[in-house]
């Protein structure tokens, strides 16, 4: 008999743990699957609480690949970039702080590259 794996959302984890517990589950084991026995009695993760550990075991026994947030961090990241740049933060000034290239900066907050980029003109050689 093959074993069923499933994927999990963070919201998923976050409606049955709560948003700061599913944040701290992902930060100890995101980016695994990870076996939740039927029986949580049967053992568990050391990382892991065990009122968090008896609420995965009842919501999702099994085989759970648990996600490790890497999209809502980046989300939440360019988010601020944008609202900082809409608050008139200077594109170098948020590259650097983000450790982001100019062109990843103007990228996230929509990047109209033509009008924002200088412009050099180079002198003819004699």
């Amino acid at each position: 008999m093959k074993t069923k794996r499933r994927s999990l959302t963070l919201q998923e984890i976050a409606d049955v743990i709560g948003a700061d517990q599913a944040q701290h589950l992902i930060s100890q084991i995101g980016g695994i699957t990870h076996y939740f026995p039927d029986n949580c009695q049967q053992g568990r993760h050391v990382a892991l609480d065990q009122i968090v550990w008896e609420a995965m075991c009842k919501h999702f026994a099994g085989w759970v690949y648990i996600p490790k947030g890497h999209a809502n961090r980046l989300d939440a990241r360019n988010a601020e970039i944008r609202k900082k740049r809409a608050a008139g933060a200077g594109i170098v000034d948020l590259a650097i702080e983000y450790s982001l290239s100019d062109r990843q900066i103007r990228t996230i907050c929509g990047g109209d590259f033509a009008s924002k980029m200088p412009t050099v003109e180079l002198g003819r050689m004699p």
